[in-house]
């Protein structure tokens, strides 16, 4: 998920864009160690993450 976070900072995504954009596209899913069809955090997912304590 760090790798998510470092995405969203550099490109000024929000959640549920970062979700959107990591399972579009391929250079995304490539940094993250994802393949195709692997699933995605969806918006909710990942600001539960960012909040957690």
């Amino acid at each position: 998920m760090l790798k998510a976070f470092v995405l969203q900072a550099l490109y000024g995504l929000s959640d549920g864009a970062l979700a959107t954009q990591i399972r579009d596209r391929s250079s995304f899913q490539r940094f993250l160690g994802l393949t195709p069809g692997d699933p995605v955090a969806n918006a909710h997912a990942i600001w539960k993450w960012r909040e957690r304590p």
